[in-house]
């Protein structure tokens, strides 16, 4: 599987000819199949890398070996860095990550709102290529959270009959209050009305 990997370009130049050491770009301490690894974690898209966009960042594509690869849920990892003051949440979430962690080839897209590529051996030249998103083999999603969500409507969609009525309601609801909106409950019906009284939105009361 090919994943990608973002450094500062300053230093873009000398990781492509020498290569990504584990001791300098281990981002992760993980217990992988009972033992503590320092471990890289790269994104499975380019599109999952926040920094992607800076001028003084490079993405590069890496072809790790994946009988040495494995994900995780970046999801729980960010909040386990969200909670290091609270010693519970902490150990809940870090567990939660742990738990999370399968082999490469199990893994399917839209398991995972924020998946990581987790990589525990150093990374020589040959499996590293500058990204260049106008060349080569195209990306074929914008980020792996599109690919979450899309998947868990079609799952709502087949479980509730009224999924839509219950999506719209909770967008209405957030909008009533961030717009100041009246919201008029009644025994069967609730309406939401802007500032000059007109009605934008009437939905059942669920």
């Amino acid at each position: 599987m090919k994943v990608f990997f973002a450094v500062s370009e300053s230093v873009a130049d000398e990781v492509c000819d020498c290569g990504i050491k584990m001791s300098e770009y281990a981002d992760r301490c993980v217990l992988i199949a009972g033992a503590e690894r320092k471990c890289i974690a790269a994104a499975l898209t380019p599109g999952d890398i926040v920094c992607a966009a800076d001028t003084a960042v490079e993405v590069l594509r890496l072809n790790p070996d994946d009988s040495h690869g494995w994900i995780a849920e970046g999801a729980f990892y960010e909040e386990y860095i969200l909670n290091r003051e609270k010693s519970e949440e902490v150990y809940f979430w870090k567990s939660e990550y742990e738990k999370s962690l399968m082999p490469v080839k199990d893994y399917k897209l839209g398991m995972y709102k924020k998946p990581e590529y987790l990589i525990y051996r150093t990374l020589f030249p040959d499996v590293i290529e500058r990204f260049d998103s106008r060349r080569g083999e195209p990306i074929l999603y914008n980020n792996s959270n599109e690919i979450y969500i899309g998947k868990a409507i079609r799952f709502a969609e087949e479980k509730c009959d009224d999924f839509y009525e219950l999506a719209v309601k909770a967008f209405a609801d957030r909008w009533a209050v961030e717009n100041s909106m009246t919201v008029k409950k009644g025994e069967k019906y609730t309406m939401y009305i802007d500032g000059d009284g007109t009605v934008k939105y009437v939905s059942s009361c669920i």
